[in-house]
């Protein structure tokens, strides 16, 4: 047999697979099922069921290439109900799902990679947990995602992967819990980079969420996660987003270049920011709507094409302290719409395009102290007077309007 080295493009990244090149096609096409360690030594026209524990299929770089002629499964590698499985330099092509896990748990699926499948390339579902993804590659799945986690798939770790050109998420979460993503790079997905849907306590660390279609990283009627140092990058939408979700912590993550907010959140609470930077977003830097009790810190937001920092329609009790909103296209802290007895203290606002600080349309019972502001186009500090009982103390303004 010939060897034959194949090359996937990706931008970035250049994945060198040698194959060992049959003479001719490989065998009838057929379901092949596994129940001991198996290596290939050629393609399989047909998928691959795993239907033991303790069992490992190394590819070895051959493809599973589909679709399937059986009737089911209609999936390139299927492990359903088993643990300690090891998937290893597979290459899925043309099923439904490229790799899909069922209840399947403690097993590592390493270096494989899933493309042209009619869903997700990579699937876990029905309490597929603690497992490890590594090294994987999902690219042009056709409406599915790149990695979909559903229905208690629990305790994941996904690292150091890429997913990209998929017709849905980079990586979709769907009630799951405890599910951890470090060191990927999710880009051009027809949807969004990472969408995450009533899932609680995951950790997002240093993945990069770039020109996706959507929003980079959408958190919904979730809570107890934590995003730490992930970017969001010219993305279609929202950099990074949470609605309905409480008690998340953000640290040191950025959104740059994105089509609306840099970071945006709607009926949240309780979560905490710190460290965050959102700069040259085509609308805010920071968007606060309708959530209560947040707190916000040592974030810097600038040349935005809107508002630094907007508190908007109903949102009380946040703190702000020492953060930065420098030179953006509108006020750089706006707080409209009633939104109540939230705190200011110690942030700056500079060269911002019309004022430093603003209460405005009802907005009432909120404290700014020792806050500084310059060189704003309008005034630095300005209340108009709508809201009652405000309190404007001990800040440092070039100019202001404050009754």
């Amino acid at each position: 047999m010939s060897e034959v080295r194949r090359t996937i493009l990706i931008p970035g990244v250049v994945v060198m697979l040698t194959l060992l090149a049959p003479s001719a096609r490989a065998g009838t096409p057929a379901t092949m099922t596994i129940t001991s360690d198996t290596t290939l030594t050629e393609d399989h026209y047909g998928s691959i069921v795993i239907a033991a524990d303790d069992v490992t299929l190394d590819c070895a770089g051959f493809s599973l290439i589909g679709p399937s002629p059986d009737p089911w499964p209609v999936d390139g590698v299927l492990v359903d109900q088993h643990s300690n499985v090891t998937i290893k330099d597979c290459i899925a092509i043309g099923f439904v799902n490229g790799f899909k896990l069922q209840g399947v748990t403690d097993s590592t699926l390493i270096g494989n990679t899933a493309t042209t499948n009619e869903g997700n390339g990579f699937y876990a579902s029905d309490g597929s947990g603690s497992n490890v993804f590594r090294e994987n590659i999902s690219f042009d799945n056709v409406v599915g995602h790149g990695f979909a986690f559903e229905f208690a798939s629990n305790g994941n770790l996904v690292r150091d992967s890429i997913a990209y050109g998929n017709g849905g998420n980079g990586v979709q979460v769907y009630r799951a819990r405890g599910n951890e993503f470090r060191g990927n790079v999710v880009h051009d997905n027809g949807a969004g980079g990472f969408g995450l849907d009533r899932t609680h306590g995951g950790r997002l660390v240093e993945n990069l969420a770039r020109e996706n279609a959507g929003a980079g990283f959408t958190l919904s009627n979730s809570r107890g996660n934590r995003l730490v140092e992930n970017v969001a990058r010219g993305n279609g939408d929202v950099g990074l987003s949470g609605f309905d979700s409480s008690h998340m912590i953000l640290r040191g993550n950025s959104a740059l270049g994105n089509g609306y907010d840099g970071f945006s959140f709607g009926r949240a609470s309780q979560n905490v920011l710190t460290d965050n930077t959102a700069r040259a977003n085509v609308k805010n830097g920071f968007t606060i709507a309708t959530s209560s009790g947040n707190v916000l810190r040592e974030n810097q937001s600038s040349h935005n094409d809107g508002k630094g920092f907007f508190i908007n329609t109903r949102s009380n009790d946040n703190v702000f302290r020492l953060n930065e909103a420098n030179a953006n296209g509108q006020t750089g802290f706006g707080t409209e719409h009633r939104s109540d007895a939230n705190l200011f203290v110690r942030n700056r606002a500079m060269a911002n395009s019309e004022w430093g600080f603003d209460l405005l349309f009802g907005s009432s019972h909120n404290t700014l102290t020792r806050n500084v502001a310059c060189h704003n186009h309008f005034v630095d500090g300005y209340d108009d007077g709508s809201g009652v009982a405000n309190v404007w103390r001990a800040n440092t303004f070039c100019t202001s309007e404050i009754p």
